[in-house]
């Protein structure tokens, strides 16, 4: 899996602007065929270097699949304050 970057124009005014895809590669006999999978929308503001790992972790959670290590936690300065 991996996210698609794609260029659109709108019919209206001509305009360009660009799309995010999460797609997926799989193989039919010889040949290698591409299916999008998730529309992620014109709004999608994710860093480019981290796609990569936002993609696998989409593809962990779909197969049901868990990590060899825990995610990450939440540091303490980011974390919601508590109300007592």
């Amino acid at each position: 899996m991996f996210i698609r970057r794609t260029k659109t124009r709108t019919t209206a005014s001509g305009e360009h602007y660009y799309s995010y895809r999460l797609v997926d590669s799989y193989r039919v006999d010889k040949c290698v065929r591409q299916r999008p999978l998730l529309n992620l929308g014109s709004g999608f503001s994710f860093p480019r270097e981290q796609w990569p790992e936002l993609s696998q972790r989409i593809a962990q959670i779909i197969f049901g699949q868990t990590t060899l290590l825990p995610l990450p936690r939440l540091r303490p300065a980011m974390e919601a304050p508590r109300c007592d």
